[in-house]
């Protein structure tokens, strides 16, 4: 059996490693979980060594975490001498190591969505494109886009998926209302409100807003028809079809519509109720 170097873990003093809260993507620990980690390990000894890289830029450290914050901060408080831990045999770059900090609690299943998603634009602030983020991380790009869509939504919705009280598959419905902060929140309370009932209302809420948003997404707006009568002008395209237009974008009203349609086709008053 080949020992592989790269991959040989080391007792490192602790006091010899900084810790930076900031770095990790996780964030700040609730002290529960840290206290029920510290007891397994404990009980059956530390499973995953953590990752850190040499480090000579903070004085009275050797080393910085880049990877396993929360298994380290057990560790710290069983009072444990040293930590089993991975070093970095070569220098690797800031981006490097918020990557490597990111996917390895990406594979270990640690992140909830929320928590995933700023990883991403913690790692990527610029704004990178969805394919060139997936390709970095070894992601589908649709995995990518839900996460990114997902902090563009309000604050208390985005609560509502870091918690798991609605899921992946509610989240695309929610997207589509992404450009409309109070459309989207409400969206997010009526299929939360119906996961608590049954999955048939879930089932039928999506449906009905995917029905009202088709119907929505087909009226034009006043901007789009003005535009449409201008083509037509550019066209040579005038007389009903612009009036007709122009009576959409509501710049004549149903009386002088009316009256043009009684012209075109040569009949009498249409005995006919408008709105």
């Amino acid at each position: 059996m080949k020992v592989l170097p790269e991959y040989t873990a080391y007792g490192i003093p602790m006091t010899r490693v900084l810790v930076d809260s900031n770095f990790n993507c996780r964030g700040r620990f609730l002290p529960d979980s840290i206290v029920s980690l510290a007891e397994n390990i404990r009980d059956t000894g530390l499973q995953f060594p953590v990752i850190v890289q040499p480090w000579g830029e903070a004085e009275g450290f050797d080393f910085r975490l880049v990877a396993g914050f929360r298994r380290f901060a057990a560790c710290r408080a069983l009072r444990m001498a040293e930590i089993p831990a991975m070093v970095t045999e070569r220098d690797i770059t800031e981006f490097e190591a918020h990557k490597l900090n990111l996917v390895e609690n990406l594979e270990r299943k640690d992140l909830n969505i929320l928590q995933e998603a700023q990883g991403i634009r913690n790692l990527f602030p610029i704004g990178e494109a969805t394919g060139e983020i997936a390709r970095e991380l070894k992601r589908p790009r649709q995995w990518v886009y839900r996460r990114l869509g997902l902090l563009d939504l309000p604050h208390d919705v985005q609560l509502m998926f870091a918690s798991g009280r609605l899921v992946q598959s509610d989240l695309d419905t929610v997207l589509s209302y992404r450009a409309e902060p109070e459309a989207a929140q409400r969206v997010a309370q009526s299929l939360l409100t119906a996961t608590l009932e049954s999955p048939a209302k879930v089932k039928a809420v999506r449906k009905g807003l995917q029905r009202g948003r088709r119907v929505a997404d087909s009226r034009r707006k006043k901007a789009e028809i003005a535009g449409m009568i201008d083509r037509m002008f550019s066209l040579g395209i005038d007389g009903l079809p612009t009036r007709v237009a122009a009576w959409c974008a509501g710049t004549i009203s149903t009386e002088k519509l009316i009256l043009d349609l009684e012209k075109v086709s040569g009949r009498g008053p249409v005995r006919q109720s408008y709105r």
